[in-house]
């Protein structure tokens, strides 16, 4: 008898692992669909037409909001992209906010799940920002999360 019960509590805890990963994963994809809505990546949008009309050159900057950017040239010096550096610290309270307003759990996250979930957050957040607004989102410089937006050829 007690195998028994061993065994059917080993396998309710699968399934809600299961059930959970599921639900995890769809809380992600929505809390990086409402990140993206948020006024830095609004702000690197406006900053690319600012910069495709005034025809800003390399080195320049400007403010859009309270975000100041740069023009840079773009990797392999063919055109030119506008750049907003933000330190890594803001954007996961950013992310963690959108966590807990889909899921007041996430309040109660120890280090490790808040990790693991902020980890797999960075990983669905790029291919969104450049599928949906053609930012381009890269780690650094330091400990700070660099986000790009193509201006000209």
């Amino acid at each position: 008898m007690w195998d028994i019960s061993i065994l059917i509590h080993n396998a309710l805890y699968d399934i809600e692992r299961h059930i959970r990963g599921r639900d995890m994963q769809e809380m992600r994809k929505r809390a990086v669909q409402l990140a993206a809505r948020e006024e830095i990546f609004l702000a690197i949008a406006q900053g690319a037409l600012k910069a495709r009309a005034r025809r800003l050159a390399p080195e320049s900057s400007m403010e859009v909001g309270s975000f100041k950017m740069m023009v840079v040239e773009d990797e392999n010096g063919e055109g030119c992209a506008v750049q907003v550096i933000e330190s890594r610290r803001r954007m996961e309270d950013l992310a963690m906010e959108k966590a807990q307003c889909l899921d007041k759990s996430a309040e109660d996250w120890n280090e490790h799940e808040r990790r693991m979930w902020l980890e797999a957050f960075w990983r669905d957040l790029g291919p969104y920002l450049y599928k949906w607004k053609q930012i381009r989102m890269r780690p650094g410089p330091g400990e700070s999360i660099t986000f790009e937006i193509e201006v000209c050829k």
